[in-house]
């Protein structure tokens, strides 16, 4: 299924956005550098992940932050 999803990816490229859901997690692939640089530039779009606060509880802030 990794180069069906590979191939569908190349496929829509052109898009610019693509969002995928795989099971219950959801994933957005941004082609464009501008649309990247004006997602990462603005801390209302930011927030940490499930993962990340899982992690947090067992690993402490300096490993996250490195």
């Amino acid at each position: 299924w990794h180069i069906q999803m590979l191939e569908f990816v190349n496929k829509n490229r052109h898009r610019g956005v693509l969002k995928l859901k795989i099971l219950e997690t959801t994933n957005i692939i941004i082609f464009k550098p501008e649309d990247v640089e004006a997602l990462l530039g603005s801390s209302e779009f930011i927030t940490k992940s499930d993962e990340y606060h899982f992690l947090h509880r067992f690993l402490g802030l300096s490993v996250l932050n490195t």
